[in-house]
Protein backbone atom coordinates (compact mmCIF):
# COMPACT_ATOMS: atom_id res chain seq x y z
CA UNK A 1 0.00 0.00 0.00
CA UNK A 2 2.66 2.34 1.11
CA UNK A 3 4.76 1.51 -2.29
CA UNK A 4 1.72 1.97 -4.12
CA UNK A 5 0.71 5.43 -2.56
CA UNK A 6 4.45 7.16 -2.30
CA UNK A 7 6.67 5.05 -3.90
CA UNK A 8 9.02 2.30 -3.96
CA UNK A 9 11.90 4.56 -3.07
CA UNK A 10 9.79 6.15 0.28
CA UNK A 11 8.74 2.48 0.68
CA UNK A 12 12.02 1.42 0.95
CA UNK A 13 13.69 4.36 3.02
CA UNK A 14 10.18 3.68 5.78
CA UNK A 15 11.46 0.04 5.63
CA UNK A 16 15.07 0.41 6.77
CA UNK A 17 13.87 3.02 9.47
CA UNK A 18 11.69 0.19 10.70
CA UNK A 19 13.68 -2.87 10.67
CA UNK A 20 16.75 -0.55 12.39
CA UNK A 21 13.90 0.12 14.95
CA UNK A 22 12.96 -3.75 15.42
CA UNK A 23 16.13 -4.54 15.83
CA UNK A 24 15.79 -1.57 19.00
CA UNK A 25 13.52 -4.01 19.93
CA UNK A 26 15.76 -6.62 20.83
CA UNK A 27 18.10 -4.46 22.83
CA UNK A 28 15.23 -3.44 24.73
CA UNK A 29 14.94 -7.13 25.87
CA UNK A 30 18.42 -7.48 26.10
CA UNK A 31 18.03 -4.55 28.65
CA UNK A 32 15.46 -5.34 30.74
CA UNK A 33 15.64 -8.98 30.69
CA UNK A 34 13.38 -12.22 30.01
CA UNK A 35 9.11 -10.70 29.02
CA UNK A 36 7.18 -12.61 27.98
CA UNK A 37 4.86 -9.67 26.73
CA UNK A 38 7.99 -7.63 25.20
CA UNK A 39 9.06 -10.98 23.42
CA UNK A 40 6.06 -11.47 21.42
CA UNK A 41 5.77 -7.47 20.63
CA UNK A 42 9.40 -7.66 19.12
CA UNK A 43 8.55 -10.48 17.00
CA UNK A 44 4.96 -9.38 15.64
CA UNK A 45 6.82 -5.54 15.03
CA UNK A 46 10.24 -7.74 13.71
CA UNK A 47 8.29 -9.81 11.61
CA UNK A 48 5.61 -7.08 9.71
CA UNK A 49 8.76 -4.66 9.37
CA UNK A 50 10.45 -7.70 7.32
CA UNK A 51 7.66 -8.22 5.40
CA UNK A 52 7.12 -4.92 4.85
CA UNK A 53 10.77 -4.79 3.22
CA UNK A 54 11.17 -7.84 1.60
CA UNK A 55 7.63 -6.07 -0.42
CA UNK A 56 9.31 -2.74 -1.02
CA UNK A 57 12.59 -4.48 -2.08
CA UNK A 58 10.72 -7.35 -4.79
CA UNK A 59 8.80 -3.95 -5.75
CA UNK A 60 12.09 -2.33 -6.56
CA UNK A 61 13.78 -5.36 -8.32
CA UNK A 62 10.24 -6.36 -10.55
CA UNK A 63 10.99 -2.35 -12.13
CA UNK A 64 14.66 -2.82 -12.22
CA UNK A 65 14.54 -6.38 -14.89
CA UNK A 66 13.91 -6.25 -17.88
CA UNK A 67 11.02 -8.10 -19.60
CA UNK A 68 13.18 -10.79 -21.60
CA UNK A 69 14.95 -11.42 -18.94
CA UNK A 70 13.31 -11.24 -15.53
CA UNK A 71 13.47 -14.54 -13.98
CA UNK A 72 17.58 -14.45 -14.06
CA UNK A 73 17.98 -10.88 -13.56
CA UNK A 74 15.82 -10.99 -10.81
CA UNK A 75 17.48 -13.93 -9.30
CA UNK A 76 20.94 -12.22 -9.30
CA UNK A 77 19.54 -8.64 -7.58
CA UNK A 78 17.85 -10.86 -5.50
CA UNK A 79 21.04 -12.57 -4.11
CA UNK A 80 23.46 -10.03 -4.71
CA UNK A 81 20.77 -8.16 -2.21
CA UNK A 82 20.97 -10.70 0.13
CA UNK A 83 24.71 -11.25 -0.25
CA UNK A 84 25.36 -8.61 2.58
CA UNK A 85 22.95 -10.08 5.15
CA UNK A 86 24.03 -13.55 5.32
CA UNK A 87 27.76 -12.53 4.66
CA UNK A 88 27.88 -10.31 8.02
CA UNK A 89 25.44 -13.07 9.74
CA UNK A 90 28.49 -15.18 9.72
CA UNK A 91 29.96 -12.63 11.92
CA UNK A 92 27.66 -11.86 14.36
CA UNK A 93 28.52 -14.04 16.93
CA UNK A 94 31.91 -13.20 16.91
CA UNK A 95 30.68 -9.76 17.09
CA UNK A 96 28.63 -10.49 20.67
CA UNK A 97 31.64 -12.61 21.80
CA UNK A 98 33.97 -9.21 21.74
CA UNK A 99 31.33 -6.91 23.07
CA UNK A 100 29.97 -9.35 25.51
CA UNK A 101 26.56 -7.22 25.61
CA UNK A 102 23.71 -8.27 23.17
CA UNK A 103 21.94 -4.88 23.90
CA UNK A 104 24.86 -2.95 22.47
CA UNK A 105 24.89 -5.61 19.53
CA UNK A 106 21.10 -4.44 18.47
CA UNK A 107 21.78 -0.93 18.63
CA UNK A 108 24.66 -1.33 16.35
CA UNK A 109 22.81 -3.66 13.95
CA UNK A 110 20.47 -0.83 14.15
CA UNK A 111 22.78 1.51 13.50
CA UNK A 112 24.57 -0.18 10.27
CA UNK A 113 21.54 0.74 8.31
CA UNK A 114 22.22 5.10 7.73
CA UNK A 115 24.72 3.82 5.39
CA UNK A 116 22.54 2.47 3.34
CA UNK A 117 19.52 5.44 3.90
CA UNK A 118 21.96 8.14 3.06
CA UNK A 119 22.73 6.03 -0.09
CA UNK A 120 19.33 5.38 -1.04
CA UNK A 121 18.09 9.03 -0.04
CA UNK A 122 21.16 10.75 -2.02
CA UNK A 123 20.02 8.35 -5.18
CA UNK A 124 16.44 8.93 -4.28
CA UNK A 125 16.45 11.03 -7.94
CA UNK A 126 17.86 8.74 -10.10
CA UNK A 127 16.08 5.68 -8.68
CA UNK A 128 12.95 7.83 -9.05
CA UNK A 129 13.88 8.87 -12.91
CA UNK A 130 14.40 4.81 -13.29
CA UNK A 131 11.09 4.06 -11.99
CA UNK A 132 9.13 6.85 -13.89
CA UNK A 133 10.75 5.55 -16.60
CA UNK A 134 10.03 1.62 -16.46
CA UNK A 135 6.19 2.77 -15.75
CA UNK A 136 6.03 4.74 -18.89
CA UNK A 137 7.71 1.72 -20.79
CA UNK A 138 4.89 -0.23 -19.14
CA UNK A 139 2.10 2.12 -20.44
CA UNK A 140 4.10 1.94 -24.10
CA UNK A 141 2.81 -0.37 -26.56
CA UNK A 142 5.23 -3.29 -28.02
CA UNK A 143 6.26 -2.56 -31.50
CA UNK A 144 3.74 -5.93 -32.15
CA UNK A 145 0.64 -3.99 -30.33
CA UNK A 146 1.33 -0.57 -32.04
CA UNK A 147 1.53 -2.90 -35.73
CA UNK A 148 -2.01 -4.44 -34.62
CA UNK A 149 -2.96 -1.16 -34.03
CA UNK A 150 -2.60 0.39 -36.94
CA UNK A 151 -4.28 -2.25 -39.37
Amino acid sequence: MVNVRFGIVKGLMIGGIAMSASNLMFAWIAKVGPSETLFLATIIVDNFTTAFSTVAFVSFLTVLTGQAFSATQYALLASLGNFGRTTLASFSGEMVDALNDWSLFFIITSLMVIPSLIMLYSLRHYFSDLLEKAKHKDESPTPKEQENLTQ
